[in-house]
């Protein structure tokens, strides 16, 4: 073992360091006591805050689509009597073609 340098103490001399009552002494000041210490605390705190960001993400991308597909879902609600009578009423068909398709379709 190499010599110490001068007017440090021999590592024999130093007092044993209790982790330990350290901990115990910080869980108490910091108030973390009651959820099982502040290592266990700050590991479960880290979880929920990252799956409530991952849950924000989804919930605003989730909302954002369906601004989107807003406009696509009244499409998809009108029926093909519904575009039969448009393009008739655009002149795309006449009366006797809009009649046969109307039949056809079982519009009234």
């Amino acid at each position: 073992m190499d010599p110490l340098p001068e007017g440090l103490p021999s590592p024999v001399a130093w007092p044993e360091f209790d982790h330990r009552k350290l901990e115990a002494r910080l869980n108490k000041v910091s108030g973390f006591e009651g959820f099982g210490g502040a290592m266990g605390f700050g590991a479960i705190g880290m979880i929920l805050f990252w799956g409530l960001v991952i849950a924000g993400a989804i919930m605003v991308a989730r909302w954002l689509g369906s601004l989107n597909s807003g406009s696509s879902n009244r499409s998809v609600e009108r029926t093909a009597l519904d575009i039969l009578r448009e393009r008739f009423a655009r002149g795309e068909i006449d009366q006797q073609e809009f009649e046969e398709k109307r039949r056809v379709l079982g519009g009234s």
